[in-house]
């Protein structure tokens, strides 16, 4: 199948942005995304909890007049939790659960989310950088550097964000180039052989154009015994913002990251006799557990540590004890064009990326290579009066992915070693508009609409492996489907600083195909998801801005919820594979509490209740495979396929969504010699959650709190700081994610966050 290569992706971004300067003369101001003020130093005049400004619905705005369930992190409450890849956002986010599935990140927001472990799979919260999508799940890691802010939104972004933000959307704002010149150094150093380097550079090169380039290293030893969870990652980015006359602005982004090293890894459950919670897969111990628990002879099952692995992905260069190495390049720009009546808008982007992974996180040799290139242009028209404010536009994405990935269950049966070389085009086409209307001055009406049409493209082959010549399946397949979202809702000021608001709001996730033929009646679509999020609330700002409620009530219907499990295909061949359950429910509260008691105290809290069942879920998988053990489900002979067992998870909790986390944090700010000593207290916490949908007693994540502490001292005019620091103090275990074993029922391979951490870190700003 022909494939547009890198290259004239490239060029085709660059005429695109070429023709929006040349096309376009006189444009307005770029849009500067704000961060959160920081808190008032002591000795300042008392003016309590500041303002959160944030662009999420494509216009700046006050946090506290939105209706928006957002939780917002800025560069200070970043660096204070130690945010240096998409996982450590479960540290400071209630409702969000992130793991990684292979080389890929999943993340789920309140029971919502993506259980893959390849690039076919599609998360159901969306990553955008600087306004710019991304589909590639290895390419979110190593973006949290030099960050203005991230806005984490919960419940479907259909209206604004489109496909594939039924749970949300993850919002990472880089800092812009400013018209002052200025930057900062930051070393920081911990346990696990922690070093990270970040520095940034902001420079006014005329009255119209600045330049800002900033940049990180990143390397840190495994937190498990096998070398495994390791962070080793570095990246540079180069912004250009030109304004060469009022009404009209160019921003221009070219970044690069790498991310290396061992990789994710996972640890074994039920935690084996011998073995510490931080032991990893690749240990003799879990191994004999193992063989073990294996439904079939030892011999036939291959184990963490063991080959073989197939030729073709033997010249990658892979080590045997877990390799990776992805590598992303990107260029992106934003145009803005003011026409008097209306803002005009122009995104284009293109992000490439090269992903290699080898390693053993399901509990057996797993690798995986992919190339991807992703090529996006959002074109919009937006307006703010005290009357309306609205945005409308049109949006194409066009993604091309090429995948390697081998998967060696077990020695000697053939039919349960796989390697996949495939294909996948998927291209998407969308319009969209949204407003809000002011009724009367307290009274607003919010309405929203976008139609998508999506194309996707499956070729390639399926190859079983086995001792003798190799079984080749073709896998051709293509699908459209077609999506109208809606927002409605309305907002009421109570006061200038007291507001309530309803919304009714639809979100969908695209389907796709899994690996195999449609055999036996079994398609190997699936279908789109479908998500309708019912929300009340209140924003509140008490006595002079000292005291902060806001309170959330929600209600979500999840309509053909898409999920995913290690199983098998109708063939009988092992299979990661994504079905549909047919509906969902999931309602709660959330409370979001801040007071500034005195200009030098803050105390926060952030608690979400979440209730989540499957109303309707029900799947068959061959009764050749199937074992009691290995799902926590109900199980009957099929009577609607001979040879099948229905497996019936109805009445289940959704998987990752405790029923209560939650943060609390103080903070107090002492006068230290002209400069400020800064102490702070934090914890979060979550109750007992399912990491997968199998449903087996070790899937059944104990509750945790996390407890950490931070010092830090600013000299005075902040020209530099220096911090000292402690996460996870009481060395609490957490699960996120994982796996349960092809081969051997009962046994679960599980993600799990850092240990007990240390540190210190250095900031000479200039």
């Amino acid at each position: 199948m022909a494939r547009s290569s890198p290259a004239s992706g490239r060029s085709s971004f660059l005429i695109a942005a070429a023709t929006c300067v040349i096309t376009l003369p006189a444009f307005g101001q770029a849009s500067q995304p704000a961060t959160a003020q920081p808190a008032a130093p002591a000795g300042a005049a008392d003016s309590g909890l500041q303002e959160i400004i944030v662009t999420a619905q494509r216009r700046t705005e006050n946090l506290q007049k939105s209706s928006l369930a957002i939780q917002v992190l800025d560069q200070d409450a970043l660096s204070r939790a130690g945010v240096a890849q998409a996982r450590d956002l479960n540290e400071v986010v209630p409702g969000l659960q992130i793991a990684f599935g292979g080389n890929e990140t999943q993340t789920f927001i309140r029971g919502i989310g993506d259980f893959s472990s390849t690039g076919f799979g599609q998360s159901a919260v969306a990553f955008n950088t600087n306004g710019v999508y991304i589909a590639d799940q290895a390419s979110v890691g190593p973006i949290f550097y030099d960050t203005a802010r991230v806005e984490v939104l919960k419940g479907p972004q259909g209206t604004l964000y489109g496909r594939n933000a039924t749970a949300g959307a993850i919002n990472v704002i880089a800092n812009p180039p400013a018209d002052a010149f200025g930057g900062y150094v930051t070393a920081e150093g911990g346990n696990y052989g922690l070093q990270r380097y970040v520095a940034a550079i902001n420079a006014p090169l005329t009255d119209t154009l600045s330049v800002r380039a900033a940049g990180q290293y990143v390397g840190r030893d495994g937190y498990l015994s096998d070398g495994t969870d390791d962070d080793q990652q570095k990246g540079g980015r180069f912004q250009v913002l030109w304004k060469p006359m009022e009404g009209f602005s160019a921003l221009l982004v070219a970044d690069y990251e790498h991310l290396g090293g061992v990789g994710p890894g996972a640890v074994l459950l039920p935690r084996q006799p011998g073995t510490g919670p931080f032991t990893g897969a690749i240990n003799p111990i879990n191994n004999a557990a193992l063989l073990a628990a294996a439904d079939v002879p030892p011999f036939l099952v291959a184990t963490p540590g063991s080959g073989p692995r197939p030729t073709p992905v033997d010249s990658t260069g892979l080590n045997q004890d877990g390799h990776r190495s992805d590598t992303q390049r990107n260029l992106s720009g934003e145009f803005n064009y003011d026409l008097g009546f209306a803002t005009l808008t122009f995104i284009p982007a293109l992000r490439t990326s090269t992903d290699t992974y080898f390693g053993y996180e399901p509990g057996f040799p797993f690798g995986d290579i992919e190339n991807v290139r992703e090529e996006s242009y959002e074109l919009r028209l937006a307006k703010d009066s005290s009357i309306v404010k609205w945005v409308g536009g049109v949006y194409f994405f066009d993604d091309h992915q090429s995948i390697n990935q081998f998967a060696t269950i077990s020695v000697f049966v053939p039919s349960l070693n796989t390697q996949l070389d495939d294909a996948l085009v998927t291209k998407s086409y969308a319009g969209f508009g949204q407003a809000t209307v002011s009724i009367a001055d307290p009274f607003r009406l919010i309405g929203g609409l976008r139609y998508t049409h999506e194309e996707k493209t499956l070729d390639g082959t399926r190859t079983q492996v086995p001792l003798g010549p190799d079984i080749v399946t073709p896998l051709n397949s293509s699908v459209d489907f077609n999506a109208v979202n809606f927002k409605a809702g309305v907002e009421y000021d109570l006061t200038d600083i007291n507001m309530l608001y309803a919304t009714v709001s639809t979100g969908f996730k695209a389907g796709g195909f899994n690996t195999f033929q449609t055999q036996n009646g079994i398609s190997n679509v699936y279908q789109p998801e479908k998500l309708t999020d019912y929300e009340v609330g209140m924003r509140n700002r008490f006595f002079d801005n000292h005291l902060q409620l806001n309170v959330e009530a929600f209600y979500w219907k999840d309509k053909d919820s898409q999920q995913s499990h290690l199983g098998y295909d109708p063939a009988g061949n092992l299979q990661f594979e994504t079905l549909n359950a047919a509906s969902a429910n999931i309602y709660g509260v959330d409370f979001d509490v801040q007071v500034k008691p005195a200009d030098a105290d803050t105390l926060s809290l952030v608690l979400e209740y979440l209730h989540t069942r499957f109303e309707n879920f029900d799947y068959a998988i061959p009764t050749a495979n199937y074992s009691a053990a290995s799902v926590g489900c109900t199980a009957s002979t099929s009577t609607t396929v001979a040879g099948y067992t229905n497996i019936d998870c109805s009445g289940k909790p959704l998987p990752r969504a405790p029923d209560w986390s939650g943060t609390a944090a103080y903070q107090h700010v002492f006068d230290v010699h002209a400069g400020t000593l800064t102490a702070g207290l934090d914890a979060n916490f979550a109750s007992r959650r399912y990491l997968a949908v199998d449903y087996i007693p070790v899937e059944r994540a104990p509750s945790y709190v996390r407890e950490n502490a931070t010092l830090t001292y600013t000299a005075p005019g902040n020209r530099w700081s220096l911090t000292a620091y402690g996460r996870n103090l009481s060395n609490r275990v957490v699960y996120t994610g994982g796996v349960e074993q092809a081969l051997a029922p009962g046994i679960f391979y599980s993600n799990i966050d850092a240990p007990r951490t240390y540190g210190g870190r250095v900031t000479v700003n200039f």
